[in-house]
């Protein structure tokens, strides 16, 4: 087979799950023409494209899995997420219909699926129920244009090796197979959320519920502990624009550190003697807790190998949260430079403690609204594809120097991280995972335009060609990070 793709962050399930709901809850349609079917191939028309450039708006799918297969995306962290209920609280555009209608409007997830969370009060059951609905397909063969395919819930790298080998020396009527790693994005489903009617804050209750984490067919292997709303167990960063925080305000908690009820489930989740370790995704934390999270790794976990995840992120630009200036000279001024993304500082942490960025494919994240402003008005698909990949080119720029200029590896800790299907605006031109490699071919581009002309790498073993680049950050880095610690 050619070249397969990594993506350690995405949501196959999100919307068939929530199209699950307008019949039976859970039920993973065997006809990829169901919504509620994770195989259910809907790209974007013309008209979703516009709604997208104009709007924002994704209700197209992004990365069921006809489309990763398209796209020979071969391994991903599927990301469980149950939604938090004030994301779906839209009072102040009234209730009933009009509120449905724009939240599903936003998410593609069926009114039915909006409904259900809004009076949800139990959040771990729904992360079960959205569990279950992966291992209902899982070894399940479908066929995709002519081609068999299947997609395997694994619970160590030797499965996905295995799985790999197969890929590799494919047969006749032999399926293509995707293996798929289990993360979940937010604590809160540990149902210690203070919107909730009853919050849980006993540890000894939370500690039943990690067990059964660990104790699953499938562990998790990360968790982002964060995530838009405050989760009583550490703050969060500023995740939503301004009109969705007049709709639903992230202030509560917004911009804190941890509690101590956070450090109890943070040690209960690293810790080994109940089960197989779950690492920590910092991405969504807040910029205070992310900095208390180093230092106590530093000290309590000092002799331990924990790296530092960022499932799906960005850098900003900025030095640090103390000095937030841009050093970087090349990149400066083009990222959004809010604290949800992350400071060179940070970036050197991520290094060194031999952790994983994978870099989302979100225009909102990635760039500021000039540099975003700059990429339009093409027409031709080689010319949007080529600019909008220069957006994500910036990222890696900008990583590979900083590191570079502390006589690190530059190019290591980079993967692709897309939230696909979570609620994103995509680069134009790379809309679903299907366009994998034509985001590899553009990005070779700029890669080649840069190494192959003076610049700012001064360290020779940083020096290398456009295909060992490509290398690292579409696949090897990836298979290296999981080889090291999904045991």
């Amino acid at each position: 087979m050619s070249s397969f793709y990594i993506d350690f962050h995405c949501h196959p399930a999100m919307k068939p799950y929530g199209h699950s709901f307008k019949k039976t809850i859970g039920s993973n349609s065997k006809n990829r023409k169901d919504k509620n079917c994770i195989w259910h191939y809907d790209p974007p028309s013309n008209f979703d494209k516009i709604l997208n450039y104009i709007g924002t708006l994704t209700k197209f799918r992004q990365s069921d899995f006809s489309t990763l297969t398209y796209g020979n995306a071969r391994i991903i962290c599927a990301s469980l997420y149950p939604l938090e209920k004030p994301f779906v609280d839209t009072k102040k555009f009234g209730s009933g219909d009009v509120s449905d209608l724009l939240t599903n409007l936003a998410t593609g997830l069926s009114d039915k699926r909006i409904d259900y969370v809004q009076k949800m009060e139990d959040y771990f059951n729904d992360l079960q129920e959205e569990y279950l609905f992966y291992v209902k397909q899982s070894d399940a063969i479908i066929e995709v244009e002519g081609q068999k395919a299947k997609y395997k819930l694994v619970s160590n790298y030797e499965e996905i090796q295995n799985n790999q080998l197969l890929n590799e020396n494919l047969k006749p009527n032999d399926p293509e197979i995707i293996s798929v790693i289990l993360s979940i994005e937010g604590a809160h489903i540990f149902n210690c959320a203070p919107y909730l009617k009853k919050p849980l804050k006993s540890i000894a209750t939370i500690e039943v519920l990690i067990n059964k984490l660990k104790t699953s067919p499938h562990p998790v292997f990360f968790m982002t502990f964060a995530h838009h709303y405050f989760n009583n167990l550490c703050g969060h960063a500023t995740s939503l624009n301004s009109t969705l925080q007049k709709i639903s305000p992230q202030t509560v908690g917004l911009g804190t550190g941890f509690t101590e009820l956070g450090w109890k489930v943070l040690d209960l989740l690293l810790s080994k003697t109940n089960g197989k370790r779950i690492l920590i995704d910092i991405k969504h934390m807040s910029v205070i807790a992310r900095a208390e999270y180093f230092m106590y790794l530093s000290i309590k976990y000092k002799d331990q190998d924990i790296p530092i995840i960022v499932s799906h992120g960005a850098v900003n630009g900025l030095h640090s949260p103390q000095v937030p200036v841009h050093v970087n000279a090349a990149t400066a001024g083009k990222f959004m430079t809010g604290d949800i993304n992350f400071y060179d500082s940070e970036l050197e942490v991520i290094a060194r403690s031999n952790g994983i960025l994978g870099l989302q494919l979100d225009e909102r994240r990635i760039a500021n609204d000039g540099t975003r402003k700059k990429a339009e008005g093409n027409l031709s698909k080689r010319e949007i594809q080529h600019e909008h990949a220069r957006l994500m080119w910036n990222q890696i720029q900008h990583i590979g120097e900083v590191l570079d200029s502390r006589n690190l590896p530059a190019w290591n800790c980079i993967t692709l991280g897309t939230d696909y299907d979570g609620i994103v605006d995509p680069l134009n031109g790379f809309w679903t995972a299907e366009q994998f490699p034509d985001l590899e071919q553009a990005l070779s581009k700029h890669a080649y335009n840069y190494l192959s002309k003076p610049n700012a790498i001064k360290n020779d073993y940083n020096k290398i060609s456009v295909n060992d680049l490509m290398e690292k950050v579409m696949r090897l880095n990836g298979i290296n990070f999981l080889q090291r610690y999904f045991k």
